[in-house]
């Protein structure tokens, strides 16, 4: 069934848990800690804003009654559980943890590692004040310094081929965010939007980006996502142990209503719609941007206005809904603006970049208001 969303037409654009757990004294925020759950087991508590220790994890609790058994093609049981196999400080820096046979990955804190069906647990980590990935710019409208690489993939079944993007050296003390892309309504491959995808994997993201014409058909953004998940804990793999679970979501047009509807990924802590919309879910930090001459405008407008969590609205004066966000309007003042939004953005809230989180301080009066020509530019709930 062809949903509404495939309507916005761009075809001619080619924790052992326990009562007597024994916290660690007095620590730092966001500092992964040991503490004792009793019987001479060791866990880890992460503390809170208070400077206290939260609930101990027993590592016996981290591998679990239902560990996740090998199928017959090698695949993990989507009905169980995945272990977790690490924490992640204040700066996104991976802390290693023995669950019992050695290191065997990184895992967020407060974050369960998804599944291929999308399996994991609660609210995502609190936003931290630092990053751990290299570089900080007062607009991020510069490359990165990060080289970047390509990876073509296919992931079969109705999920089919992806491009993901990625540093080519990936850091080996600091966990990459990843984030999942859906395209616009008649756009096959990942050329038309590359260079979103290139400015942000500089700046230290992988993003997977989806190869397929109609994303809101089948959950291809998703699929991204979880294909990444896995490979972070696969050994052998290179990106095993070095990305975060802490996910983000984008997509144009069609794709952009899809990237809302991924948001139900519990994995997904951020959403940038290019010119889509939505009911973004209160979890996420959701921006849309959009335009004077943009057709979905009321509909990204609407989609900022319900939005719950924190939220942005970037309207601008010369965007259309055509040009402007494909390689057509990429060094064009509204697409530089646009692919600013996108690598900023998910370097706040995906890893806890407090350069780029200022950005979005003030609502009207933020800071990235100053740098474009805006029609609507605000701010709630940041």
């Amino acid at each position: 069934m062809r949903s509404a969303l495939s309507c916005l037409p761009l075809v001619f654009l080619l924790a052992c848990s326990d009562d007597a757990a024994k916290p660690a004294p007095a620590c730092e925020q966001g500092d992964a800690v040991s503490c004792s759950c009793g019987a001479g087991k060791r866990g880890e508590a992460t503390c809170d804003a208070d400077g206290e220790p939260g609930r101990c994890v027993c590592l016996d609790e981290a591998k679990g009654d239902d560990e996740a058994t090998p199928t017959d093609d090698g695949e993990a049981d989507e009905d169980q559980d995945t272990k977790p196999t690490g924490t992640r400080d204040a700066g996104n820096k991976p802390i290693r943890v023995d669950a019992g046979g050695g290191t065997t990955g990184t895992l967020d804190a407060g974050k369960v590692a998804s599944t291929e069906a999308g399996a994991t647990s609660s609210t995502p980590a609190p936003r931290g004040d630092k990053t751990c990935l290299a570089g900080t710019s007062a607009d991020y409208n510069a490359m990165g310094p990060y080289q970047v690489k390509t990876k073509p993939l296919d992931l079969g079944g109705s999920l089919g081929p992806y491009t993901v993007f990625y540093p080519t050296m990936l850091e080996s003390d600091c966990l990459h965010p990843i984030v999942g892309w859906g395209n616009g309504t008649g756009v096959t491959g990942s050329d038309v939007y590359a260079h979103f995808f290139r400015h942000a994997a500089s700046w230290g993201l992988v993003v997977i980006a989806a190869h397929n014409e109609n994303a809101g058909s089948q959950p291809f953004i998703a699929g991204g996502l979880d294909y990444l998940l896995k490979e972070n804990g696969t050994a052998g793999s290179e990106f095993f142990g070095k990305l975060s679970t802490r996910a983000g979501t984008a997509g144009h047009s069609q794709g952009g209503f899809a990237a809302v509807t991924a948001a139900s990924h519990a994995n997904v802590e951020a959403v940038v719609s290019v010119q889509g919309g939505g009911s973004p879910p209160a979890k996420v930090a959701f921006v849309c941007e959009t335009g004077v001459e943009d057709f979905v405008r009321t509909q990204c407008t609407a989609s900022y206005t319900s939005a719950k969590g924190p939220a942005f609205l970037a309207d601008h004066t010369s965007a259309d809904h055509i040009n402007t966000p494909t390689t057509l309007g990429a060094r064009t003042p509204a697409g530089q603006e646009y692919i600013r939004i996108f690598t900023s953005w998910f370097r706040c809230y995906l890893a806890d970049d407090a350069t780029a989180c200022a950005l979005y301080q003030g609502g009207k009066a933020a800071p990235l208001c100053s740098m474009g020509d805006w029609a609507t530019c605000d701010g709630k709930n940041l």
